[in-house]
């Protein structure tokens, strides 16, 4: 499914049982007043709507069957994305009741939504493991797993990143990280993009195009694994030079601190044809993660500037006498 763009509340320019056909044009063009105008081969475009209750956005009311009538005249599926209250354990005794009263809810009330998206992120519910927390907040738990792993009163159970080989969010921990990452978790992720490489030169001609999006992804991943990569070593190096005694040691580093960004920019330069091709690559807006072509760009222009200018103004500052 490729998104249009993921949006709260949308216009469309009325279609229904009109006889002036839909403008055609080479790509999805969204002005100010989010008219869309769709390209002749859009039949699979969709629209993603974040909403907390039957009709109801982020951000206040919304008609939600007349906007899947409205982009059904374009060609356009409309899937509905939860933010739906879930809080109730599967095997409760009112699980059931709770749930109609929720999802059952909004099915009755948009019964001609293309789908529903359940993102774990969104779905928190109590969980019955022993490692994990089952309450809301943290502040008085006595689980070692949550201590202090509380946003905005909700926790997701059972998930934190030392679960993922390379993942931890503790600095100590960096070293053990970039060990996991160099011996399993690259060379694993490498070997599957291979195979899927060989998967598209096989593919059938008329799935081709789907193939190379789906290896697209993958590639994708892989350098934000990279990014992971060339972001802990940064940050060890960056952390030892603030305390190096010896200077040229310390311009040393600068030199380590060079190779990364090298790197990194090799990465993303690598990886932004896959962007060009797939707008949906790099963006989940409900948490502003952003990573899409644009914004590659964006970051080689800062990878440049940094390893351009701002590290060699550093190194000057590491000298007997600096140039202040």
């Amino acid at each position: 499914m490729n998104s249009v763009r993921y949006m709260d509340t949308v216009h469309l320019p009325n279609r229904r049982n009109s006889d002036v056909p839909p403008k055609k044009t080479n790509e999805v063009e969204i002005d100010e007043n989010w008219t869309i105008s769709i390209p002749e081969n859009a039949s699979n475009l969709s629209i993603i709507i974040f909403l907390t209750g039957p009709d109801m956005t982020r951000h206040g009311p919304l008609d939600v069957n007349r906007l899947i009538h409205r982009a059904a005249d374009y060609g356009l599926y409309t899937y509905l994305y939860s933010y739906l209250d879930g809080f109730k354990h599967p095997d409760d005794p009112d699980a059931d009741t709770f749930f109609d009263s929720t999802y059952g809810e909004l099915f009755k009330s948009s019964p001609e939504a293309k789908g529903i998206i359940l993102v774990s992120e969104s779905c928190e519910f109590p969980t019955k493991d022993p490692r994990a927390c089952s309450v809301r907040t943290t502040p008085d738990s006595a689980n070692p797993f949550t201590q202090g792993i509380c946003g905005y009163g909700i926790i997701h159970p059972a998930y934190f990143p030392e679960m993922i080989p390379g993942g931890t969010a503790c600095g100590r921990m960096m070293h053990e990280d970039i060990k996991n990452l160099e011996k399993k978790v690259l060379p694993a992720w490498h070997k599957g993009v291979e195979l899927m490489k060989k998967a598209v030169e096989a593919a059938p001609e008329n799935k081709k195009g789907k193939a190379e999006k789906i290896l697209g992804v993958g590639e994708f991943f892989g350098a934000m694994l990279m990014t992971l990569y060339h972001t802990k070593k940064w940050f060890i190096l960056n952390r030892k030079i603030e305390i190096e005694p010896d200077l040229d040691a310390a311009l040393g580093m600068i030199e380590e601190m060079k190779e990364i960004v090298d790197a990194e920019l090799e990465n993303a330069r690598n990886v932004l044809p896959y962007a060009d091709n797939d707008s949906v690559l790099g963006w989940e807006p409900r948490m502003d993660y952003v990573g899409g072509a644009w914004h590659l760009r964006w970051k080689i222009k800062q990878l440049e500037n940094l390893r351009a200018k701002t590290l060699v103004a550093y190194a000057k500052t590491l000298s007997l006498n600096p140039p202040l």
